[in-house]
């Protein structure tokens, strides 16, 4: 009986931790699928504009593949600096956090006598 609610304790104590992962993750993902789904659409715009000349000639022959090979790279390289924006411990390692010099102590002095 004593093992049986043990478990469910331990089992709701970890719950809490693993819906705080999932909604992180879930973030994350969604984020990285906005970032996709716009190289997506950009590469659909382009396609249809070679066929159907939407946007204007001086876009479709001066810059589109230049910008378009701009945004796929910084796409493709976008998953660590979204890791960065939503995940705490990796904030915690990458960015240092200065102390300001007026820091009070909270340690206690100890006193040793011989």
């Amino acid at each position: 009986m004593l093992s049986l609610l043990f478990k469910n304790f331990a089992f709701s104590l970890g719950s809490v931790r693993d819906t705080d992962i999932s909604k992180k993750l879930t973030k994350i993902a969604l984020t990285t699928g906005f970032v996709y789904s716009g190289l997506l659409f950009w590469n659909i715009l382009n396609a249809v504009n070679t066929s159907f000349n939407i946007l204007p000639d001086e876009y479709a022959s001066s810059i589109s593949y230049s910008v378009l090979s701009t945004v796929s790279d910084m796409g493709s390289l976008a998953l660590p600096y979204i890791l960065l924006i939503y995940d705490a411990n990796i904030k915690r390692d990458f960015i240092v956090f200065k102390k300001s010099r007026n820091e009070i102590s909270t340690t206690m002095p100890v006193i040793v006598s011989s």
